[in-house]
């Protein structure tokens, strides 16, 4: 799976002006949730089938490596954005302060707001975490 990420950076790197990207749905290099470590329950058990899998592929899963990973695909898109561009980040939500996130897209949305995006949608403080997410845009040139 490491090996694929960094396959898409590079490829997406090689690819030049064409193909350009209007919309990218950045959810995969999973995150893990402290709920899912209380033993004996069914998060519990789906939680250590899920690093068993990771774990066979020779990768760790971490939150760290995930916001590690999407921060490299939305590094990677953004070099391929179409002038009306949109990233959209599963399990990701506003952090405490304004402008910080957490989860998957924590790192990758700082980085996108700090290179001409603008967060359109995001879920609401009410939702759990789990079921979190960004919407961005790219801000026109001007």
């Amino acid at each position: 799976l490491e090996d694929e990420q960094q396959g898409f950076a590079a490829e997406a790197a090689r690819v030049g002006a064409e193909p350009m990207i209007a919309l990218a749905y950045l959810d995969n290099y999973d995150w893990t949730y402290p709920e899912f470590l209380a033993p004996n329950t069914v998060h519990n058990t789906w939680y250590l089938m899920q690093h068993r899998d990771y774990e066979v592929r020779g990768l760790s899963l971490t939150n760290a490596k995930s916001q590690e990973i999407h921060l490299l695909q939305a590094m990677a898109v953004a070099q391929r954005c179409s002038e009306r561009c949109f990233i959209l980040f599963d399990d990701t939500w506003a952090g405490a302060a304004a402008g910080l996130y957490s989860g998957k897209g924590g790192r990758a949305v700082g980085f996108l707001m700090a290179n001409g995006f603008e967060v359109v949608q995001q879920s609401g403080d009410d939702e759990n975490s789990h079921m979190g997410w960004v919407l961005l845009r790219q801000l026109p040139a001007h």
